[in-house]
């Protein structure tokens, strides 16, 4: 009995603790006052709730920061900074044309547009784009969101739309830990096509090798069962010849960064 009660206190202490340090977990219903810190912070709250395939946070919980410091909410990961401190040392970004494939709620969207591309973000996940929306409507960063799977043709009809005027081509592209779960969705033929017409208007592609964690066997029944085979199919599978190592996730499931170009 006495342990039961000391757990139960130490719960609800965390609680309390919990409740004073994220008070936006309270906001249930949407403000009037839109867009608005608080509107943001609903609409976080909803995260997580419907449970889509490849759900890797909690309820009310972002996959990632966002770019935004006045924004406290809780997070999965805490690494948007050094991602995007990867992909300046390998890209240039002032002035060229992005797509972010899989932005969750647009935290590498949001960081790459500030500092000076033009970035749309797509995710399949409905109200993870509609964090992005609210934000981008309250902060005004000039980025485009789009709530869009993964399929045959979608990044090329992007590419009329978001992609550089001059060239008709997305200038990069970012892909990061959601290339497991296009392959769960259309298996390794369908998820080939998506890789060649990629490579077809997007010059150069940044992405994780996605291996590991819960859409670890995804990968696996298309092949990809390591870093270097990830390497094997994105070469085999795209007009991309030559590729180089960003970096490495350690904690990440020791997942490897690439740029293919």
């Amino acid at each position: 009995m006495i342990n039961k009660a000391v757990r139960l206190a130490k719960g609800f202490i965390h609680k309390l603790v919990d409740d004073y340090n994220y008070p936006y977990k309270k906001i249930n219903s949407l403000p009037s006052e839109r867009p608005s810190q608080q509107s943001v912070y609903y609409f976080i709250n909803q995260l997580g709730k419907h449970q889509p395939v490849g759900l890797t946070h909690n309820v009310g919980t972002g996959y990632h920061e966002l770019p935004f410091p006045e924004l406290k909410f809780k997070t999965s990961r805490s690494d948007l900074d050094s991602r995007l401190q990867r992909i300046k040392e390998v890209q240039a970004i002032e002035g060229a044309y992005g797509v972010d494939i899989g932005c969750a709620i647009g935290g590498m969207t949001f960081g790459l547009q500030k500092l000076g591309a033009q970035m749309v973000g797509i995710d399949r996940d409905q109200p993870s784009i509609n964090v992005a929306s609210e934000c981008e409507a309250l902060f005004k960063t000039g980025a485009n969101f789009e709530c869009r799977s993964v399929d045959e043709g979608v990044i090329s009809e992007l590419s009329t739309v978001y992609a550089n005027p001059k060239t008709g081509r997305f200038d990069f592209a970012v892909w990061f830990s959601s290339f497991n779960w296009v392959a769960e969705a259309l298996g390794r033929e369908a998820t080939a096509k998506v890789l060649q017409e990629t490579s077809a208007v997007v010059d150069a592609l940044i992405a994780d090798s996605a291996i590991g964690g819960k859409g670890a066997p995804a990968l696996e029944n298309i092949g990809v069962v390591s870093n270097e085979a990830f390497v094997s199919f994105i070469l085999e599978n795209s007009s991309y010849s030559n590729f180089e190592i960003v970096g490495k996730d350690l904690d990440w499931y020791g997942r490897e960064v690439y740029k293919f170009f």
